[in-house]
Order: C-alpha cells, then sequence, then structure tokens
C-alpha cells in the first residue's frame, strides 16, 4: 500500500549483483533485520501513487535509486547521497527490493526512463552503469586521449569500456576470463590483457613513456591493487570501486609520493551521476549488457550461478 510520499512500482525487470550475494549470506554489514526482500537494480511502471503524489506519476516507466537519504546533509548536498550521514534506509538492502512483483519506494527515489529502453537493460543501469560512471567521471575525471587501465570487465567493467570510450579515452581491458576480454574488445577497448605474471610487462609495453594516467579496479584483488600503483605514471589515479574487507593491499607510499598519485574509492554514485547516466543510456552511447534474463522463481539458481561466476556481465530477473 501506498503510504504518504510513496509509489508502488509494478517491477518489469530487476538485475542480480555481486552486492546480492553478501544479503544473500548474511555478509553485508547494511543488513541488520531480516527477512528482507532482496534487489536493487529495479525498473518498472508506477502503477499506484500515495496521498501528496501528483498522479501525473502514473504510467511512468521507471529506474530506481537505491538510497534513501536525508536530502538535507553536507553530502547530500553535494549530491554525494551515498555518504548521507542521515540515511533512511537502502532498498534491496534495509529496505524491501526488486526481487517481487511489486515495490514501494518514496516517489524521489524513481526516476523517468525513455520508453524506448527495454526494462531488463534499463534495471542495470542503476548500478551496472552507475557505479563506473560515478569512479571514472566524478573520481579519475578522465579526459579525452588519457590512458585507462581497467581490471576486471564483467558486469561493471564492460560498462566501463564503453563509458570511457565515450569519454574520449584509450582503454586496456584486462580480465582472466577469455569470454570477458572478447566482450570488452567488442565494446571498444583498445587493447585486452589476460591476467598473469607477465602483466605488468604488457601495460608498460602499451603504455610506453606515456604510462598510464587512470586505472579502476573492480577486482578487489590485493595484488591487482598493488600492481596499479606500479603501472601509474607521475599524477596517476587509482580508483578502487571492489573491494575485500579480509585481504588488504600493500601501498607503496614511495610511488604514492613521488609520482604524486592520487587514490579515490567510489562508492555507487549521486543523483548527478544517475541523472547523466539515464541520458547516456536513453540515447545510447551506452547500452547496457545483459547476459541472460530468467524468471523471479529461479532467483536463487541465479544467485548460484553467479556465486560460481556463471556471468560475464548481468543476469536479470523477470517477474
Amino acid at each position: 500500500v501506498a503510504g504518504k510520499g510513496d509509489v508502488i512500482l509494478k517491477v518489469g525487470a530487476c538485475g542480480v549483483c555481486q552486492t546480492d550475494l553478501k544479503v544473500w549470506s548474511g555478509s553485508h554489514p547494511a543488513v541488520k533485520h531480516l527477512p528482507i526482500v532482496l534487489g536493487h537494480e529495479v525498473a518498472g511502471e508506477i502503477v499506484d501513487a500515495g496521498p501528496g503524489v501528483e498522479e501525473t506519476h502514473l504510467g511512468k516507466r521507471a529506474v530506481i535509486f537505491l538510497y534513501n537519504t536525508c536530502g538535507a546533509c553536507k553530502f547530500c548536498r553535494e549530491k554525494r547521497e551515498s555518504l548521507c550521514i542521515n540515511l533512511k534506509g537502502q532498498v534491496g538492502m534495509t529496505m524491501d527490493g526488486g526481487y517481487a512483483e511489486y515495490i514501494k519506494v518514496p516517489v524521489g527515489l524513481a526516476y523517468q526512463i525513455s520508453d524506448h529502453v527495454p526494462f531488463e537493460k534499463a534495471a542495470i543501469l542503476t548500478d551496472a552503469v552507475v557505479t563506473p560512471y560515478h569512479a571514472l567521471v566524478s573520481k579519475a575525471r578522465v579526459q579525452p586521449d588519457e590512458l585507462v587501465a581497467l581490471f576486471g570487465t564483467g558486469g561493471l567493467g564492460l560498462h566501463a569500456v564503453q563509458i570511457a570510450k565515450v569519454l574520449g579515452a584509450k582503454v586496456i581491458a584486462v580480465d582472466i576470463s577469455d569470454q570477458a576480454l572478447k566482450l570488452a574488445e567488442s565494446m571498444g577497448a583498445d587493447w585486452t590483457l589476460k591476467s598473469g605474471e607477465a602483466l605488468f610487462e604488457q601495460i608498460r609495453d602499451i603504455s610506453g613513456d606515456k604510462a598510464v594516467d587512470v586505472v579502476v579496479d573492480f577486482t578487489g584483488h590485493p595484488e591487482m591493487e598493488a600492481l596499479a600503483l606500479d603501472v601509474l605514471g607521475p599524477g596517476g589515479k587509482f580508483v578502487t570501486v571492489a573491494y575485500n574487507p579480509a585481504k588488504s593491499f600493500p601501498a607503496n607510499s614511495f610511488l604514492i609520493v613521488s609520482k604524486e598519485l592520487e587514490i579515490y574509492g567510489a562508492r555507487w554514485c549521486g543523483s548527478g551521476d544517475f541523472e547523466k547516466c539515464i541520458e547516456l543510456v536513453s540515447s545510447s552511447k551506452v547500452v547496457p549488457h545483459v547476459d541472460e534474463v530468467y524468471p523471479l522463481a529461479e532467483a536463487n539458481d541465479v544467485l548460484e550461478k553467479l556465486e560460481r561466476g556463471e556471468f560475464v556481465g548481468r543476469a536479470v530477473l523477470i517477474p
């Protein structure tokens, strides 16, 4: 039932993400109370509106901004909502998510999308596109002709390739999967490298005297994070999107100081990034990559497949 300021969406599609595995296994630190409905990559149609919501929202196709924020703190005012200090909830983690036929959210979390974007592609826009966009644009501030190395070309990295090319960068895609690298090449990667012992030498052969300007890590592996500092040139930027709470990476302070490196963590996105990504997808400058589509009833099987690493891009559930 839609309460004051709420809308109800009939779910058209919901993406399946590595974060869902953490919630599913009970290891996600934000999830304190169960049961909870999983799913934070949600697209659908607004079918009901509560008191205080204009009826013009009814029938609109929308995607969901997953952080329910206070809107007033320092970070909300800066459009860095993922750091909100008075956070009211997170869709699919502390608020019921999109592994369902219907979902209720405050109207401010529902952003309209173009009619021509299929729900399954619109759904994964809300994480698999916005997260790498935030890393490349808001954090690394990638410029035309810069050399960008992307460590990991799965659900996030494949979209990072597309975004970096839209920004005019040269892209080195690195992964352990031949299939992932083939997809990265089809999306515009200038070079594709398989992870291995000679990776440092291979990247240096490509970068030459110019060196790498930006490295974004989507793996969370300490050895890859340490490698990033090695391959970056003077003034280079390292952005880590993935994380591994159990294992830290050795940060060489000499490299950081001598090359004046910039190191960033990138956590999802803010509302400004979210709106820009809706525009990019609506204009087909970035095309969300969906590996496979499954009925909602097979959610457990899909999570198990994701845990086994059977998807390169995103799997999507359809109620």
